[in-house]
Parts: structure tokens; sequence; C-alpha cells
């Protein structure tokens, strides 16, 4: 937390920094992703301020961080020592203080905090907190222990332990069993402190001017003045696949993002990556064209809750042929219906003996059915 000195030294900086550079506060609040009203009040030192709030704002602005919490620029090109207890506070997230141990230092490539975590009974029992941002990040326990997760994975590091990470992964972490002190180093990809992504809102992913973001090439969102969505304007071009414009461009842009988990009836897990999901719907589409399916083929998919199924429909649409997913209570009648109406290709269905029977049958009475797959 900022005393209220700070705080009124930062409201100066920011109105400062915002008139020099000629931003509205419209501007200048759409930057931080606050309303116009929670902007005024920072600007008028009426409120404190949080890590992320600054920091949004030192990027638009155009300066480091440190200069608009201090005033002073780093200009360490050589070294820079921290004594013990002297980093620079920052605020970051409740209950986390962030004491940073090379404020001064100029264009660093990381940023290395000692960061102490308060125990909180009531977090035990809550949803782990994430959030992601565009860099690595290594954190070694100094004291305590601290509950960590990391894309669902989930783990407790006590004393001496360490995790590095993808930090695109959404991750979170609380003390454990009392307070925690740890370093935590961030491993920047760019020249400054990547901006950090809480968990969205659906006022925050509106407002998000990420130029970059794969759904812009086919979503045009409209807001209002307040920032809320009023409308969706699609404009998907003519040649439009899922498979490949959204499933292989998550895999490339971030191959390791969680695409699916899968529970059994057991609740026996898997886990898949985007990465994962390119990769086996290649082996679909690959294993669908040796047995002659095109584009413009049907293809009934019969697969009840397997995973397989995601790998099946996406294998079909970079072939351009027409899945047609179907319930698994269908009787020979039904098969026959479907097979002749839509004058399907294929059957792709779950290896169960009951299934296979009633397909089985309705074969005989089908003659665009070239083949019959069964998955395990």
């Amino acid at each position: 937390m900022y005393t209220d000195n700070d705080i009124k030294k930062i409201a100066e900086r920011l109105k400062f920094l915002r008139e020099s550079l000629n931003k509205s506060v419209k501007e200048a609040a759409e930057a931080a992703m606050v309303s116009e009203e929670e902007y005024k009040k920072a600007e008028s030192g009426g409120r404190d301020f949080s890590f992320n709030f600054l920091q949004k704002l030192a990027k638009y602005f155009g300066v480091d961080i440190v200069q608009l919490i201090s005033g002073e620029s780093p200009r360490l090109t050589g070294f820079q020592v921290t004594r013990a207890g002297d980093g620079m506070p920052l605020e970051r997230r409740k209950g986390f203080n962030y004491f940073h141990l090379a404020s001064h230092f100029k264009d660093k490539s990381a940023e290395p905090f000692i960061v102490k975590a308060r125990y909180d009974a009531e977090e035990q029992t809550k949803p782990i907190h994430c959030s992601t941002h565009n860099d690595e990040e290594f954190d070694l326990i100094l004291k305590g222990k601290l509950k960590v997760t990391v894309d669902n994975y989930t783990t407790v590091l006590g004393e001496g332990d360490s995790i590095y990470y993808n930090a695109q992964l959404p991750h979170g972490m609380i003390a454990y069993e009392g307070d925690c002190e740890f370093l935590a180093i961030v491993i920047k990809k760019s020249s400054t402190l990547s901006e950090i992504e809480e968990t969205a809102t659906a006022e925050d992913t509106v407002k998000a001017k990420d130029s970059g973001a794969i759904y812009r090439k086919f979503i045009t969102p409209e807001t209002d003045e307040k920032g809320r969505l009023v409308k969706l304007n699609f404009h998907p071009p003519e040649n439009f696949n899922y498979a490949f414009d959204v499933v292989d461009a998550v895999a490339q842009k971030s191959p390791h993002k969680t695409a699916m988990v899968w529970l059994d009836h057991n609740k026996n897990e898997k886990v898949f990556s985007f990465e994962d999901m390119s990769e086996m719907s290649n082996r679909a589409a690959n294993f669908f064209k040796s047995l002659g399916i095109k584009k413009g083929d049907t293809v009934l998919l019969v697969l009840k809750r397997r995973y397989q199924f995601w790998f099946a429909i996406l294998g079909l649409h970079k072939l351009g042929a027409v899945a047609i997913p179907a319930t698994y209570l269908l009787t020979q009648h039904d098969y026959e219906y479907r097979f002749n109406t839509a004058k399907i290709t294929a059957c792709v269905l779950a290896n169960e003996d009951e299934m296979i029977r009633e397909c089985e049958a309705a074969l005989r009475n089908s003659p665009t059915v070239r083949c019959r797959i069964a998955v395990g």
C-alpha cells in the first residue's frame, strides 16, 4: 500500500505525463482499463494504485514504472547493489508485498522481486486466482510454504523448492500453512515489463486493444461509452476453417495453452494443449485422407463422450469434409435414415458391441457408406 503522500505524488505525475503527451482523460482511462470516473479519482489522489494500474499507464506513457512511482528514472547500467530490506516496495496484488531488487537498473531484461505473501485462511478453500503475462518466471521459496497452480497443475513448495514456468499459462499462488517469503524473477520477452493480464472480466475483454488477438481477424466488438459490449460484428473470410484459423493459430502462438480437460466416468483426467489438438487432428486428417475421404464428403461421428471426437471433427474440418455428430442411442433404422439421407461416406463410432451391431445391420441398405471406423 502507498502512503497518502506517495499517492499524491504519483497522482501529480500521472496528470503531468498525460497533459504533456496531450492525452485526454478518456484515452488514459482506456489504456488503464478503468472508467473515466475511476481515472479522474486516481489523478486527483483520491484512490490507491494497484501495480497493474500503474504498469498499464507507464507503458502507455512510455516511461519506466519506477519513474512513475518514485519520480526517478533508472540510470544504472553496470550493476546495482540492494541491501537486505531495501527493495523498492510495490503493491501487485492484495496480500502480496513485492520489493523490487533492481529498480534503479536501466533497460532490465528481468525483474527481480522479494515477495512476502500473507497467509489467509479463507483463501485455502477457494480456487486460486490466476493471471497470465507474456514472460517466463522463476520462484524460489525462502521461508514458509507456497501453494502454486500453473495451467491446472497444483503443488505446494517448501523452503528451498523452486519452480520455473511459462507465464503465458494461467498461474497463481497463495501462502500455505502460514506466511511465505520467496524470490520471484520475471524474465521479460520484451524491453519493458510486460503487461499483466488479470483474469479478464467481460468489460476488460471488450476494452482490450490487443490487435494481435486471433479473434479480431474474424470478429469486431462494438461498445458503448461505458465500455459495455453492445454488438459483435462477424467478418470471417469465405475460406474460414476453424481447425486451421483458430486451433492451429493458437497452437502456433501458445502451444502449451490448455485446450481441453477431459474426464472419464472414473474421473481419470487427460489434459490436451493446443499443440496436442493440432498434432492429433493432423494425424486424424491424414488417416481419413488415406481412406479416400475428401472435401465435401459426409462423415457420421458417433463417439459418445470420447476425447477422440475432437481429433476426428477437427481432422475432418481440415479436409473440408462435413462432420455429422450423432447420439449413441441410434437404432438400425436411425442409422439407415441418416446414411441414406445425408449420403454418408464413412461412419466413426465408439467400439461398443451394441452400437456396432446396429450400425452394421444398417450398412446392408446403405450403399454410400464406404467404411466403418471403430474407436476403442
